[in-house]
């Protein structure tokens, strides 16, 4: 459980900075049609027009601003990515082993009810069997095709 927790907090570490850089980009873009409104409304010289060199100044250290949250925002993303990969081969085993409880109904229909109550004696060893070959298929030891003969032989031989 405490796994799920850390991926659900990675991925909204993930969000979070997607969430300012789309906020500061709106900022900035505010600053510099302020700033372009600036320009063409100026009476005289530029150089003497306080406002527009105020209003210059803080759409220069805004967009440096920006550009450095940018910077860790793509870091994090990188770190946080990382982190999240890390937990891939257990969601694959996890969806192997939840594909393979509803491909138990072909070895005995009173499996496409439940799992619940377990498996009957009989299928412990075919659960056990059938669940390596999956994996191994996950892990392309085992192709498609090899499986389905393999199964087929099986179903053959035990129906």
């Amino acid at each position: 459980m405490r796994q799920f927790t850390l991926v659900r907090e990675l991925q909204t570490e993930r969000t979070a900075p997607a969430t300012d850089v789309t906020a500061n980009k709106r900022n900035m873009q505010e600053l510099e049609e302020n700033l372009l409104y600036k320009l063409t409304t100026v009476q005289g010289s530029l150089v003497d027009d306080e406002a527009v060199i105020e209003v210059l100044n803080v759409t220069k250290n805004k967009a440096a601003e920006v550009r450095e949250k940018e910077a860790v925002a793509a870091e994090a993303e990188v770190k946080i990515s990382t982190a999240l990969e890390e937990f891939r081969p257990v969601a694959t085993r996890g969806s192997v082993l939840h594909f393979l409880i509803v491909d138990m109904a072909v070895v005995n229909f009173m499996y496409q009810a439940s799992l619940c109550r377990g498996l009957y004696e009989d299928h412990k060893f075919v659960f056990t069997l059938l669940l390596s070959l999956k994996v191994d298929m996950e892990r392309e030891y085992v192709s498609h095709e090899e499986f389905n003969t393999f199964i087929k032989f099986g179903k053959m031989r035990v129906g």
